[in-house]
């Protein structure tokens, strides 16, 4: 019943009226990762994003296929400028399945951005 209606909540963008529901659903049921996932997706959509990812980790550890759960973290580790954390993050939800084309996308973004931060500070050390 919490998790449903924390969802619903969620989904109708009513964040921290979900929050409360999500609590309790994840204390009735602390082995379903979805009451974690939207607690931190919540968290993220209102860009706190640091305070995301511990609920995002623990959604992680308990479903560890969920292709969300990756993209998430590792658009947050990119917002976060932590670069080789959203490649980790972005290659890991790659992998999970290999033809998407949404998650290739992400990591040659990361490539790039790593590769122009290198010759940026190459060409500050020179």
């Amino acid at each position: 019943m919490h998790l449903q209606r924390g969802i619903q909540l969620h989904l109708n963008k009513k964040y921290l009226q979900a929050q409360g529901d999500l609590i309790r659903a994840l204390r009735a049921d602390p082995k379903d990762w979805k009451a974690p996932f939207y607690l931190g997706a919540g968290k993220f959509e209102r860009k706190k994003y640091a305070a995301a990812v511990p609920f995002l980790e623990r959604a992680l550890s308990l479903a560890p296929t969920e292709q969300k759960i990756y993209k998430m973290l590792g658009v947050i580790y990119y917002k976060l400028g932590q670069l080789d954390m959203a490649r980790g993050y972005f290659t890991a939800y790659f992998e999970l399945d290999l033809n998407n084309k949404d998650a290739r996308g992400m990591i040659e973004t990361m490539a790039k951005l790593q590769r122009s931060t290198a010759l940026a500070a190459t060409k500050e050390i020179n």
